[in-house]
């Protein structure tokens, strides 16, 4: 007979572990490109998981310097000052339109504000209030 016997092998069963978001976040950036799993086994066993060589994870990457390049090009837009004007003449009354449209401008606004939002939390910073 070839092969492991039954009580030589080892297998993982699956363990579920609930988290509030915030700690999940706090764990997840501790862990930093380590996966979850080989993280928390680290952590609760004897640490030797932290040091062994890490097969790629399939979390995505995060690219700062395109996330900030992206940024810059929304700061230097004029897409932001141009929504903003065309909704506040819509919702003054010196653009002629229909309550559709002036809604889907107030939308439009929203989109932007928080795409730029979501950028600027990738990249680390604080939004403003």
């Amino acid at each position: 007979m070839s092969g492991p016997s039954r009580k030589s092998r080892r297998v993982r069963k699956p363990f579920s572990l609930g988290l509030y978001d915030e700690e999940r976040a706090q764990i997840e950036h501790d862990a930093g490109t380590l996966p979850l799993g080989v993280y928390i086994r680290g952590k609760l066993l004897d640490g030797s998981e932290l040091n062994r060589p890490v097969r790629r994870s399939h979390r995505p990457t995060v690219d700062h310097v395109a996330l900030a390049k992206l940024l810059g090009t929304f700061g230097q837009s004029e897409v932001f000052r141009s929504l903003l004007a065309l909704s506040l003449a819509a919702q003054s009354g010196a653009l002629p339109v229909d309550k559709e449209l002036t809604d889907k401008l107030i939308a439009a606004c929203d989109d932007v504000r928080e795409m730029r939002c979501i950028l600027i939390a990738a990249l680390g910073l604080k939004v403003e209030g």
